[in-house]
């Protein structure tokens, strides 16, 4: 009976893999990366299947439905972490601010708080925001005189508008993201730049840690991105790559740190859930306390192996610039 079953459950997950096209090569043929992954909010197992033809990974099942998977706490983080944050954010926008030279007209697809925009604007830039779904930040943000839209990018008019489009940290996220990036690539003027930056599948980080790495994230992840299969993806949008780089101060050394938590057997993520507030006393007091001790004592060695992969082209989280060509110049922007 025992053979039986298992017989069954393989050829199961042999359909599950062959009916899924590899939404970059359209291959169906795909190998297991990891299973039974457990969602650390709602506890529901996941596999992760990568591509053979171009090795982009994807989450299966997809579920229909996401919003149980973003509960209202899901990155809300207490001020001290915030603030930490949105340094670093407005550092990153000052670092494309000093890129592209010139200012110009500019999309942040997957706003969140806001905080790059925030900076983009102080820089002289015109600035638009986009939320898949109304959040606090499609309230507040407008207040401050940065518009925002809800729904899909393709509620855009699709013809050339911006000389500058983001996605921090949400391609990962969205169900279709070749489409995505597609309609980037026609909102974006000729020469245009769009920065796209996703966890790094062939990262150092993801290779030590396995089925525990923090970036993985099902099902909010969706896809799961190698350099070269982003680089496909873009391609196949109309971009051309101008640069790629894989040091990340926001993400990099608490992926080593959560990971090697999750990889100690603390609770999936709870380092994570206490930042967000939705860890409360489930654990314990002993359980908490030794996790913190043990995080602080992280910190350093995180830093530092971040410091390292970022300078072997390994970082856990891979920023790509690409730019839209322009047909008259045969070349693109300065990016």
């Amino acid at each position: 009976m025992a053979r039986a079953l298992a017989k069954e459950e393989l050829c199961d997950d042999v359909i599950r893999r062959k009916m899924f096209a590899c939404t970059v090569c359209n291959s169906t043929d795909s190998r297991s990366y990891a299973s039974e992954l457990r969602d650390y909010i709602t506890n529901r197992p996941f596999t992760v299947l990568q591509c053979h033809g171009c090795g982009l990974a994807f989450t299966s099942p997809q579920p229909e439905q996401m919003g149980e998977f973003y509960p209202p706490q899901y990155r809300r983080f207490g001020r001290i972490v915030s603030a930490v944050l949105q340094f670093l954010y407005a550092r990153r926008a000052r670092a494309c601010v000093r890129a592209l030279r010139q200012r110009g007209r500019a999309l942040e697809i997957g706003c969140g708080s806001g905080w790059i925009l925030r900076a983009l604007r102080r820089a002289g830039w015109q600035v638009v925001g986009n939320e898949r779904v109304a959040n606090t930040s499609a309230s507040f943000l407008p207040k401050e005189g940065i518009p925002i839209f809800v729904g899909g990018v393709e509620a855009l008019r699709p013809s050339p508008q911006f000389d500058l489009i983001i996605l921090f940290q949400v391609l990962e996220h969205l169900k279709d993201p070749m489409s995505v990036l597609q309609h980037c690539a026609r909102l974006l003027v000729p020469g245009g730049t769009l920065v796209v930056a996703v966890p790094n599948l062939d990262s150092w980080q993801a290779k030590a840690s396995g089925r525990a790495w923090f970036h993985l994230d099902v099902p909010r992840h969706l896809f799961h991105f190698t350099p070269s299969s982003l680089e496909r993806a873009l391609e196949q949008a109309g971009l051309q790559i101008t640069s790629i780089e894989f040091h990340s101060f926001e993400h990099d050394p608490y992926g080593w740190v959560q990971s090697i938590l999750n990889r100690m057997r603390f609770p999936n993520n709870q380092l994570t859930r206490m930042l967000m507030g939705m860890d409360g006393e489930a654990s314990g007091f002993f359980s908490r306390a030794a996790m913190l001790a043990i995080s602080a004592l992280l910190l350093l060695p995180s830093l530092g192996l971040s410091i390292v992969s970022w300078m072997a082209g390994s970082g856990a989280i891979m920023q790509v610039w690409a730019r839209k060509r322009d047909p008259s110049s045969g070349r693109g922007s300065n990016a």
